[in-house]
């Protein structure tokens, strides 16, 4: 009864992951989703690892910029329970404001976490604004996409943005993705 959004993601994800995803499906009884994939063998982070990223964190200016209320809320509670001092708005006009409030101030913000994907203007269209109009700042930009389509990964390149990180977001990655950026 769904849209078929969420299989088409998954068929992507397993496509990723080099395997193949199938189906089993009866008439008022369900369906039975299989798949395969490739995983590679992990380098286990050293303890303490988390601890030491979240302390580098501690106290950095942060802007969230989201259409979505939902995301924003989330966003802003985790980098905030993570000891950074965030700021969250639903637009580029406001964060555009922010950002130059923040510089007049002699307070740059340090880490810009923008919905790629918001309408009237996307992050993509932001960022380009940002750099044109604050050189100086935010030092480390990471854009949040609900997708991964490889135009978007060589538009972040191009951008000179620090990295991305895939919604729904989940703490880890979002406190790996920051390790990376730095």
């Amino acid at each position: 009864g769904g849209s078929g959004l969420g299989l088409s993601i998954s068929a992507r994800l397993v496509e990723l992951m080099q395997g193949r995803i199938w189906l089993d499906s009866r008439l008022d009884l369900g369906s039975i989703f299989h798949f395969t994939a490739r995983f590679g063998s992990t380098n286990e982070p050293r303890p303490g690892l988390a601890e030491e990223l979240r302390a580098a964190l501690d106290g950095r200016l942060t802007l969230v910029v989201d259409d979505n209320r939902t995301n924003r809320t989330v966003l802003g509670k985790i980098l905030t329970r993570w000891g950074l001092e965030c700021y969250c708005t639903p637009g580029a006009d406001a964060a555009a404001r922010f950002v130059e409030h923040q510089q007049q101030q002699g307070t740059p913000c340090e880490l810009l976490l923008i919905d790629a994907d918001m309408p009237n203007t996307d992050g993509f269209t932001f960022v380009e604004r940002l750099r044109r109009e604050f050189p100086e700042g935010p030092t480390v930009v990471m854009m949040v996409r609900c997708g991964d389509t490889l135009g978007a990964i060589n538009r972040c390149e191009d951008l000179n943005v620090a990295g991305y990180i895939f919604k729904p977001i989940e703490e880890v990655e979002l406190l790996r993705g920051l390790g990376q950026a730095e």
